[in-house]
């Protein structure tokens, strides 16, 4: 039974998988493909013929509800993409962020006849869980994926197919619903701000974080970024670690004080629910919740229960309330985790003693190796690259974050009054932090995919590596196509990257008409910020993260350049910087940065040339040429390729050229040949 339930659960994804990413020649190119190596395994696992029904069944099954869930909810949502009107709907989401902005995510009616989710972007509102809130006039939009936020496919895994712009006449009715709810928020808000208070920001917001995830809304960029870069961002997401130490804390402590198994097992289900209810549901909490819930009932009835069969059956419920999960990173990364820390590292640690310390940390080291590889390919496809000392910051540190949980956790459930229990946590999670932040700045042990070859060959190479299982079933044949596997995905990054060294490309980044050019030849880079928009910061860090760039020979700010100097500092935490230029005398951190010319400035590199003149800038590469103008302006120049930039105007309908925030949007790569030519791909 337990084989025939992984068997469902892994086709029932695959065939989700391929009815969302495939289509046409495609589609029918991968169903054989998969088809193919599916006979060939299954002859090596013995199937029965019980197997193969279910596979067919199940797989075909997959197609049709994945067809049907697009004709009956997503296909009548997103038919308003466009198009203008009104819209009413009961708050189910509440997302506040700076600036005095907000998302809530309303569940209710379009034009007061088609049922939708949908997410309201505006002011913050006045609103509770429960409430109703009214749009008089505003536009409709399909969310979409961004270089820097993979939007659409996030709403698209909660079920939001729609975005309100544009929000006129806005009316909320105050419903008194969701009592439970708003009341757990409001104590969460509570929580999180008696743990800032007492253990100052940066160490409480960090707790905060741990405790309820991106629900707690107090950690910052910065954190994020260096826990993701050693590794360990996963404490921030509600997942598998918080129900397991939640869970196994509140056992013991009913099995010390004698309770049924079975009370004891109706509230176990009520601290999952608080923790789900408190952390905003978020689909991998959600996956770890019912894994704890089929544990606890394998040992309730005195039935064995494996971490397999409660992942696959956590797979199959989640993907058949909702088969768009299959879009959700967050949910990927945590079944990928699950299986790589409880099946596969389990499996190639088994023969490892489990008596005295080195052999014990030497089997907690492996396995946790194995789950960092189980997620490589996603850490590569959604981060653009993975920490190499993502094993040993979670060998050391995870212990000190169980402590800071478990700490937290009564803190929680005592009602905040055990404030003494808060001065050893905030030297522990001040602690984590440094570490992290020392880990964060050593680039040489973090890996950049440097391209989607490396990608592309890490999902490759890792399902070679299951084949290899499948045919050899060796734990030393599968160690060694895992760590052939590993090459495969450094040599596809090392020789994109040498291929790209000796390209000359000019990246357009940024959100709208605002423009920043990175322009990278021979492993250098220069920034040249057009607009003086505090957005482009973002986009250049991502592009040199997501190109293993690591240092910019300098840095031109045309406009704006004091606050620009400081976005682009925060923004380039990792990055060294040989110079920064802006025009005037403009004051940075007690030094001047150098002057310009009266309009603008000549940058010859040998190779290539760069020259900016009155918000014009010119790259010259051989025989090609590409001129950046800003919008609305007539250029009589020498010709090239001609890209607009800056906001639209009517004297962009004539002419030749890219219009940028138009033809392209943002985030496009303009490769440049000496002869003339160019290639443009987006990014």
């Amino acid at each position: 039974m337990k084989r025939k339930m992984i068997l469902a659960a892994a086709v029932y994804l695959a065939g989700l998988f391929f009815a969302s990413l495939f289509s046409g020649t495609y589609l029918a190119a991968a169903i054989l493909t998969a088809a193919v190596v599916f006979l060939i395994s299954a002859r090596r696992l013995n199937a029965d013929r019980a197997d193969y029904i279910i596979a067919a069944a199940v797989f075909v099954f997959a197609f049709g509800y994945h067809a049907a869930y697009t004709a009956l909810m997503y296909t009548p949502a997103v038919r308003y993409d466009g198009t203008a009107g009104s819209c009413s709907g009961t708050v189910t989401g509440i997302r506040e962020y700076t600036g005095n902005r907000a998302e809530y995510t309303l569940k209710g009616s379009i034009n007061g006849d088609a049922k939708a989710k949908f997410l309201l972007r505006t002011d913050v509102l006045d609103v509770r869980y429960g409430d109703r809130v009214s749009v008089g006039y505003c536009t409709f939009s399909k969310p979409e994926d961004s270089y820097l936020y993979k939007t659409g496919s996030r709403l698209k895994s909660e079920g939001v197919y729609l975005v309100i712009d544009r929000a006129e006449d806005i009316s909320v009715t105050y419903r008194g619903a969701s009592r439970l709810k708003n009341y757990i928020v409001a104590y969460r808000e509570d929580i999180c701000s008696g743990l800032e208070r007492e253990m100052g920001f940066d160490a409480g917001s960090f707790l905060a974080g741990m405790l309820f995830g991106k629900a707690s809304g107090t950690v910052d960029g910065d954190t994020r970024t260096v826990l993701s870069r050693c590794g360990i961002a996963h404490i921030l997401a509600v997942s598998g670690l918080h129900a397991a130490i939640g869970a196994a804390a509140l056992m013991w402590l009913l099995k010390v004080l004698g309770v049924n198994r079975f009370v004891s097992f109706g509230l176990l289900n009520v601290f999952l629910l608080l923790l789900l209810t408190a952390a905003d549901s978020p689909v991998s909490a959600v996956r770890a919740a019912i894994m704890a819930d089929m544990l606890c009932l394998g040992r309730l009835f005195r039935r064995q229960a494996d971490v397999l069969t409660s992942l696959s059956t956590a797979v199959i419920i989640i993907c058949t309330a909702n088969p768009y999960a299959v879009y959700s990173a967050g949910f990927l990364m945590s079944a990928a985790g699950t299986f790589g820390i409880g099946v596969f590292g389990q499996y190639m640690t088994k023969n490892i003693p489990e008596k005295g310390f080195l052999p014990l940390a030497a089997k907690s080291f492996f396995a946790v190796l194995c789950a960092q590889l189980c997620i490589l390919p996603l850490n590569l496809k959604y981060y653009g690259g993975m920490p190499a000392i993502a094993p040993l910051a979670n060998l050391l540190l995870l212990p000190l974050c169980t402590v800071l949980l478990v700490t937290g956790y009564i803190f929680v459930f005592t009602g905040g009054k055990l404030t003494f229990l808060l001065i050893p946590a905030k030297y522990v999670a001040e602690g984590v932090l440094a570490i992290s932040r020392t880990a964060a700045g050593l680039d040489r042990l973090y890996f950049h995919a440097g391209g989607k070859a490396a990608v592309l060959t890490a999902f490759i190479a890792a399902g070679v590596v299951v084949l290899v299982y499948i045919f050899f079933r060796s734990r030393k044949v599968t160690a060694y196509a895992a760590a052939a596997a590993c090459c495969a995905v450094m040599a596809a990054s090392a020789i994109s990257g040498a291929v790209r060294r000796e390209q000359f490309n000019l990246a357009v980044l940024g959100s709208g008409g605002n423009t920043a050019v990175v322009l990278s030849y021979h492993g250098r880079s220069d920034v040249f910020d057009l607009s003086g928009s505090y957005k482009c910061p973002d986009h250049v860090s991502r592009y040199l993260a997501d190109n293993g760039q690591t240092s910019l020979r300098a840095v031109f700010l045309t406009r704006n350049a004091p606050s620009q100097y400081a976005a682009y500092e925060g923004a380039l935490d990792y990055i060294s910087v040989d110079s920064w230029n802006s025009a005037g005398d403009v004051y940075v951190n007690g030094s001047t940065v150098s002057d310009w010319g009266e309009n603008g400035f000549c940058y010859d590199c040998g190779d290539y040339s760069v020259r900016y003149d009155s918000g014009v800038l010119t790259v010259e590469y051989g025989d090609s040429r590409a001129v950046f103008i800003p919008s609305g302006r007539e250029y009589e120049g020498e010709g090239g390729l001609l890209l607009y930039y800056g906001r639209k105007s009517t004297a962009d309908a004539e002419g030749e050229g890219i219009r940028i925030g138009t033809d392209f949007a943002n985030d496009f790569e303009i490769t440049l040949g000496k002869g003339g030519s160019h290639r443009i791909r987006r990014l």
